[in-house]
């Protein structure tokens, strides 16, 4: 019985050794792809400086990831959107901030045919130049993860269409010149990372930024990571202890000079980086930094980063005392 046990978890092994390594293989030659599009599952074809697509693309029935980042697509061929079975579609226009602008080609739309990719789960369209969004975009029932990093989509009213995608569990919309947030976000209950940082360079914001912490930001109970690096923040929110199931949150590189008591609350918290990029002379770095007292209620906090924070060699002394982390700042 034994022998028998061992045989078949032998064999198992060699049949899921056999699946990764002849049908799960990484592609990064549509020319090698398409000798056997059966077998392609991904296929990576990042800064491979293309601008079209051949008509063969469409033999990828089983593609599942689809990497077209760093290319020179004004679109998404529509051969894409006869991938039924994919979940990944990458279109990163740049790989950096910088590079962006040197490039002459990148997305300006999406098609309404994307809607036609029914199974697709995550959408990076980081580093383009898109200024909307197709309405389409609400047809995608499975999509968990968007990413507009670094477009210009800077009114809030064309964010709008993003409320409507109930299954998001990750947002990035950072970079994108927002003033502020539609209250249409309230509907994104499933959220549970947003990402709106903004270009910060030598202690200056790149382009607009948001002069106040997003109120409607507080309704999102189920965010566990919240980045806002970047902003003009001045003030955090009494209330922010509702999003009580936080654990990662970014606050670096905004002119807040405190956090109110109720952060205290904030229980389940791990990461914390208030950190501020100082420009000598100015407030944020010549004014203490106000700490509250049920700063120390924060029994799950591991790291905590203040640098360029004018913090109370007292404050830091009672904190140190109090917490299981090491402070830096």
């Amino acid at each position: 019985m034994k022998t028998i046990l061992i045989y078949f978890i032998f064999l198992n092994i060699l049949l899921t050794n056999s699946v990764n390594s002849g049908f799960s293989q990484v592609f990064t030659s549509i020319d090698e792809a398409l000798k056997n599009p059966t077998k392609c599952i991904e296929l990576d074809l990042n800064s491979q400086d293309l601008s079209e697509l051949p008509s063969d693309f469409a033999k990828f029935l089983n593609l599942k990831k689809l990497v077209l980042s760093n290319n020179n697509f004004a679109e998404i061929p529509d051969v894409v959107f006869q991938l039924k079975n994919l979940e990944e579609l990458h279109l990163q226009g740049a790989l950096t901030y910088f590079e962006k602008y040197e490039k002459d080609i990148l997305l300006t739309t999406i098609s309404e045919k994307i809607s036609e990719l029914p199974n697709l789960q995550l959408l990076n369209l980081s580093y383009n130049d898109l200024t909307v969004l197709p309405a389409e975009l609400s047809e995608l029932k499975n999509l968990r993860v968007l990413n507009i990093y670094h477009n210009r989509i800077n009114q809030s009213s064309d964010l709008n269409i993003i409320a409507t995608v109930a299954s998001l569990k990750e947002l990035n919309i950072g970079g994108n010149d927002l003033k502020q947030l539609p209250e249409s976000f309230a509907k994104l209950t499933n959220l549970n990372n947003l990402y709106i940082d903004n270009s910060y360079s030598e202690g200056v914001a790149v382009g607009e930024t948001l002069s106040d912490f997003p109120a409607v930001v507080l309704q999102l109970s189920n965010l566990k990571e919240l980045s806002l690096t970047g902003q003009a923040i001045k003030t955090i929110p009494k209330n922010i202890n509702k999003l009580s199931n936080l654990e990662v949150l970014w606050l670096n590189d905004n002119p807040f000079l405190g956090l109110p008591e109720s952060f205290g609350d904030l229980s389940k918290l791990k990461h914390l980086n208030i950190s501020y990029y100082c420009v000598p002379d100015t407030t944020p770095c010549t004014r203490a930094f106000k700490l509250p007292k049920s700063f120390c209620k924060l029994s799950n906090l591991n790291e905590f980063t203040a640098y360029g924070r004018n913090i109370k060699p007292a404050d830091a002394k009672r904190l140190k005392s109090c917490l299981k982390t090491e402070i830096s700042y």
